[in-house]
């Protein structure tokens, strides 16, 4: 065994580099986030080709929208803002509020769907593309909410340097 620092195998994945991997997925995760949203709210003109934001607006009311407007702003808050500021700060304190409001998204759906599958309530004709938005539901905030412990994870590792704001 070499004393070279960086040397062993067990280096490669040290905090700082483990960060900068969670960095690079944090910014993948924000564009397909922000590309997501966009593509809900793109506005379509015209009946046969309509944006899915009026899938749910149309179908299940109010309530959803309110989910929907709820669920965008805590992807832009407690997602962008406060997971690239818990990892550019290295401050721990900041995950917390990603891990839990993305975690109540994900319950919140875990019931909803089902109940809605069960009382039929689900509509006769739904697209494709319908049917992946009600997946990034669950994807969306899943991944959020994993970024977020994952983040926990690195910044918790013994060998990590913070340095303070020169």
């Amino acid at each position: 065994m070499s004393s070279f620092q960086g040397s062993d195998a067990s280096d490669k994945l040290n905090p700082e580099r483990k960060l900068l991997i969670l960095k690079i997925v944090f910014s993948v995760l924000c564009i397909l986030d922000i590309l997501h949203w966009a593509y809900m709210l793109r506005d379509d003109f015209g009946d046969d080709n309509r944006n899915t934001w009026s899938f749910y607006e149309t179908n299940y009311g109010t309530s959803d929208t309110a989910y929907l407007i709820a669920r965008m702003f805590g992807d832009i808050f407690t997602g962008v803002l406060g997971l690239g500021a818990a990892m550019w700060t290295k401050k721990v304190a900041l995950t917390i509020p990603c891990l839990v409001i993305q975690m109540i998204f994900v319950v919140i759906r875990m019931f909803v769907w089902p109940i809605r599958l069960l009382t039929s309530s689900w509509p006769a004709a739904v697209s494709n593309e319908n049917l992946l938005f009600v997946a990034c539901e669950f994807l969306l905030p899943g991944t959020w909410a994993t970024l977020a412990g994952l983040i926990v994870y690195a910044l918790k590792s013994d060998t990590i340097v913070t340095e303070p704001y020169t």
